[in-house]
């Protein structure tokens, strides 16, 4: 017989941490300096008949943003692990801190415990990169209170934290002021694509800097027109052992720099959907990190700026012989969502188009091999944005114009990167199409253009390095081959040296 086992689960439950408000305390001015923040909550210790420790939270301008009793003890102590300190200011996201607790007996001189907690909360500061910028004693109702910022206990100056807070603030204001002027450039500069000369050189950057977006394709486009390989000065040095030749000047362009903030929101079920009740039946929340979004303006420097380590050569995967022709031909058919077919076209001159009803595109055979790839990638453009039911605009109402500006540029972008002839490229009719547009408009199909054309040489570059079932059985049948008469060559040689 048998013992049937019984399974055991067992429990390793998720938990969490929130803030919520408790006590709140009034001021006639507002709380906005350490200061004042000491002299409110003295107000409130002086009265306690037991010693308080509580914490004081400072953001990165030294405002004070909440506070936070930690302990509450007995009349001549009131013990607390380092860690309970800092629970709050990592919560409250804070730059600084400020501990307070009082003697009930009037007498605000620091004991030795008092002495060893600061230091240990200062040492724990460092650490955690919040930094402790005063303890202050209360003197029950004698009004007496002591510092140990003040009285040199403490390393953390006031009036230095002060300074970085001004610094800070100074810092941001001047962003602010350099990411508008960027701004104000980048519409400056929209404005004159509006030539068509200008606008191909656009589309010439475009193609060299695929991965970048529209605005820092233009900006870089604005400043040095004849880059053609970028990076940032420390990323030239370290990735490529290159240095920036001394007085150049950088190419401005925006980088992204999000960061992180704390947000309470209510808490959900994750197996219903239904927010969490508390025992009162009211909703629980919970502080999470919620990611925002910001940008910053930040160098970079041009090839032709640097010296040092010679680059590898960018070479295209398309030369100008029929057999490179096919397979970027066959490249193009596998990312297009549509069947490509090769047909007489009558009654219209025009090279090729998109029917949007039977979901194919229609090349004109017969043509050169340069405009049946120019073609394929404008009318594959098509597909792509300008379908009724699938498109990227799909939703959105489009004149034939804009969409024939579009996908004229994608395939351009795409020509010009490969290698293929665009000098019968013309963009005249750009400026009339632009000028009727609002700047909004013109940005977001600029935008689009850029998104797309660089999407498309992606997945095109994935599949020329593609090699087909033909090709890798060659080359495993020319290897084998190799292999064989290697081996056959060096049986000879034994056999004559046996001899």
């Amino acid at each position: 017989m048998t013992e049937e086992k019984t399974s055991i689960r067992y429990k390793f439950p998720e938990v969490y941490i929130q803030l919520a408000e408790r006590t709140v305390l009034y001021s006639e001015e507002p709380v906005n300096t350490p200061r004042k923040a000491s002299e409110m909550m003295a107000g409130m210790l002086s009265t306690m008949d037991r010693e308080y420790l509580c914490v004081v939270n400072l953001n990165a301008r030294l405002q004070p943003i909440n506070f936070n009793i930690v302990s509450i003890g007995s009349l001549d102590s009131a013990p607390a692990p380092v860690s309970n300190i800092f629970k709050s200011a990592i919560l409250s996201n804070a730059s600084g801190i400020i501990l307070l607790h009082n003697h009930p007996s009037g007498d605000p001189k620091p004991s030795k415990e008092d002495i060893w907690i600061t230091r240990k909360v200062e040492e724990a500061s460092k650490i955690m990169d919040v930094r402790l910028l005063d303890h202050v004693i209360i003197g029950g109702r004698s009004g007496a209170m002591y510092s140990f910022q003040e009285n040199g206990l403490i390393l953390e100056n006031m009036q230095t934290a002060e300074k970085l807070g001004e610094k800070m603030e100074q810092y941001q204001s001047d962003s602010k002021k350099r990411m508008q002027e960027i701004t104000e450039k980048l519409e400056n500069g929209i404005r004159e694509l509006q030539s068509s000369e200008a606008y191909r050189h656009y589309l010439d950057v475009m193609g060299r800097f695929h991965h970048y977006s529209a605005s820092n394709c233009l900006l870089i486009a604005m400043q040095r027109p004849d880059a053609i390989r970028v990076a940032g000065y420390s990323a030239w040095d370290k990735q490529f052992q290159r240095h920036v030749k001394r007085g150049e000047k950088g190419i401005k362009i925006i980088a992204p720099a999000p960061y992180t903030v704390p947000k309470q929101r209510v808490k959900y079920d994750s197996e219903t959907g239904k927010p969490v009740l508390d025992q009162n039946g009211k909703p629980e929340t919970e502080i999470v990190n919620v990611m925002v979004e910001n940008y910053k303006i930040t160098t970079v420097f041009d090839v032709s700026q640097t010296e040092g380590k010679e680059l590898p050569e960018v070479v295209h995967e398309l030369k100008a012989d029929v057999e490179n022709y096919k397979k970027f031909l066959s490249a193009i058919e596998k990312i297009s969502p549509v069947p490509i077919e090769f047909s007489e076209i009558s009654g219209s001159s025009a090279k090729g188009y998109y029917d949007q009803i039977e979901k194919k595109i229609v090349i004109r055979s017969g043509m050169g091999e340069a405009q049946s790839l120019k073609t394929a990638v404008h009318e594959l453009s098509h597909a792509i944005l300008h379908d009724r039911d699938t498109g990227d605009r799909k939703n959105q109402l489009v004149d034939r114009a804009t969409k024939e500006v579009e996908a004229e540029s994608v395939a351009y972008i795409i020509c010009q990167h490969f290698g293929i002839d665009t000098s019968d490229y013309s963009f005249g009719y750009v400026a009339g199409w632009s000028r009727d547009r609002e700047l909004s408009d013109f940005k977001a199909s600029l935008n689009l253009i850029q998104k797309t054309a660089g999407r498309l040489i992606d997945e095109i570059q994935r599949k020329l390095r593609e090699r087909e079932p033909l090709e890798d059985l060659v080359q495993r049948t020319a290897e084998k081959l190799s292999v064989e008469t290697c081996f056959s060559k060096a049986q000879e040689n034994v056999h004559r040296r046996c001899r």
